[in-house]
């Protein structure tokens, strides 16, 4: 109805630019913002048509949570007028959506989104002590992950606040007992590696940084690959309405989404690429071919005088195939040789943008974290201990404590005497049985309780005949090289997990 009525141009709404679109609504679950001229006629109209839409839907607006703004150019003769027709209050600068800020003020953009601070403490305030690592691990994937996901999808938080969310997240992790402590506890691996993807090594958790960036890189693509969408346009005219999004101005005044999108544009340059079937797209300012970016620093300097291309449909023939000998007029051998390495489709259908990093050419977020963790510069896992997770963690069979156990194993993140040694030189680096020095290879396999363990168990392993240096993961892979490796993987893992029981009941509690 709201449609109809600007149509006959009774609604004006309210343009962000002088030639883009105007906006008349904006709709969200059961919130309704619309936007209009501050006059009688258009404020009669507004009413009327909100009147009748009411009269056939049965629905009543709630007046006392409703407000009205106003711009600053607005008299208050004229804001009386339509306050007169609307019986609303005044809007708050303090107005928040969601908890998300109605107004963001460029001065204190980095602030408005510290509540989520207070979010995230209040989830931690459980008693994290009393969960298993993977019950911990499950609560971060499940709910932190998740928290800051609808405030992350339209601008980048500030890293001051990345930060500290990520502190409460590791210590929630490593420390277990959230109590107003400032230290972290003892962490025996970077968060980076913890952040890895689960084939890669690490636990899967989502670093806040990256999935704050893909988020953002998203919302982009989506009004890249629907240029008639509303947001599209407004977004069009109001920062590059003469040229592309891929050559817009990027010193011009700009609003925190738009902000966010300019600084996330390099890795869209290096991602994008237009799938070409009727040619339509302007070679010099879309990503056609790898060196799009570039491609004036390859004119022919004797193409200057000629009429230059303006469409790629031009440097083709008549059968859709590059027109070689033409383009090498215009362009040098390392252009030329560039654009002829582009596919053309046959079919009449409209040039495609593509996302280059999936199969079916569209961008996810899921696609574009991994795009962004994929630059991130880490020391790679060894590929004994990255199959032998995958193993693990691909088997139904194994409890998620275990499985979390043995990744903290064969991670080196157990608090055995040696590690806590390195950190803490008053704790001691020797075993509580036997006083060598406790290592991992020692607790499972070298110390007398082990060697025993492992002996009366139905694997009857004499442990002593093992190398004394070899990691933790050479002896398990040892095993399920001699056993079937499906069945005897838990078996082992879960003898694993009671011999460390058994060394923190006899260290803590003095069990023997």
């Amino acid at each position: 109805m709201l449609n109809e009525q600007a149509s006959a141009n009774n609604i004006k709404g309210v343009a962000l630019s002088s030639s883009g679109p105007s906006i008349i609504s904006l709709f969200y679950a059961d919130d309704l913002i619309i936007t209009g001229q501050a006059n009688l006629q258009e404020a009669t109209n507004l009413i009327t048509t909100l009147s009748s839409f009411l009269q056939i839907s049965g629905q009543t607006p709630n007046w006392g949570k409703s407000s009205i703004l106003f711009s600053s150019a607005t008299s208050q003769e004229e804001r009386n007028i339509v306050k007169g027709i609307f019986p609303v209050s005044d809007f708050s600068a303090a107005t928040t959506y969601l908890g998300h800020p109605i107004f963001l003020a460029a001065s204190t953009r980095s602030a408005a989104y510290f509540f989520l601070v207070d979010k995230f403490r209040g989830i931690s305030s459980l008693r994290a002590n009393k969960l298993s690592h993977a019950g911990r691990l499950t609560l971060i994937k499940s709910v932190f992950s998740s928290i800051p996901i609808y405030y992350m999808s339209h601008m980048l938080l500030s890293a001051k606040l990345i930060r500290k969310l990520t502190s409460i997240i590791r210590k929630f992790w490593w420390k277990g007992s959230l109590d107003n402590n400032s230290s972290d506890g003892i962490c025996f691996r970077s968060w980076k590696d913890i952040c890895r993807p689960k084939d890669e090594g690490g636990l899967g958790i989502r670093d806040l940084m990256m999935m704050n960036k893909s988020l953002v890189i998203h919302s982009a693509w989506n009004f890249l690959k629907n240029p008639n969408t509303l947001i599209a346009q407004v977004l069009k005219h109001k920062y590059f309405p003469h040229t592309s999004f891929w050559n817009c101005n990027k010193h011009t005044p700009k609003s925190a989404f738009w902000s966010s999108v300019l600084k996330l544009k390099p890795i869209l340059h290096s991602s994008c690429i237009w799938q070409l079937s009727q040619g339509d797209i302007s070679i010099w300012n879309q990503p056609c071919c790898d060196i799009w970016e570039k491609i004036h620093e390859h004119n022919n300097t004797t193409a200057l005088s000629l009429h230059l291309p303006s469409k790629v449909s031009e440097l083709w023939t008549n059968q859709k195939s590059w027109n070689t000998p033409l383009i090498s007029t215009y362009f040098h051998h390392q252009a030329v040789h560039s654009i002829c390495q582009v596919q053309v489709i046959p079919h009449l259908i409209p040039d495609n943008l593509c996302w280059k990093h999936t199969s079916t050419g569209d961008c996810s977020t899921s696609s574009a974290y991994k795009e962004i963790n994929r630059h991130s510069l880490l020391i790679p896992v060894t590929p004994e201990i990255r199959s032998l997770m995958n193993l693990i963690w691909k088997n139904k069979l194994i409890p998620p404590k275990i499985k979390v156990f043995t990744w903290r194993l064969l991670s080196k993140a157990l608090p055995s005497g040696v590690n806590l040694n390195t950190r803490i030189p008053a704790i001691s680096a020797h075993c509580s049985r036997c006083g060598q020095l406790e290592n991992e290879g020692h607790i499972f396999f070298h110390c007398y309780f082990a060697r025993l363990t492992w002996l009366i168990s139905p694997f009857h392993l004499n442990t002593s005949r093992l190398p004394p240096d070899a990691n933790p993961e050479h002896y398990i892979c040892c095993l399920l090289s001699t056993y079937n490796a499906k069945f005897t993987i838990q078996r082992v893992l879960i003898l694993l997990w009671q011999i460390w029981k058994a060394r923190n009941d006899k260290l803590f509690r003095a069990k023997h």
